[in-house]
């Protein structure tokens, strides 16, 4: 059963890999302007 500690911690690792991925998003799109 996950704690209130994993659920966090997952939600962390969840909102970094989002911003990884915008970030990175964000920078192809200006590669390809």
């Amino acid at each position: 059963r996950p704690t209130a500690v994993n659920l966090s911690d997952a939600a962390t690792k969840l909102k970094n890999v989002v911003l990884v991925a915008a970030d990175r998003s964000e920078k192809a799109e200006y590669v390809f302007q």
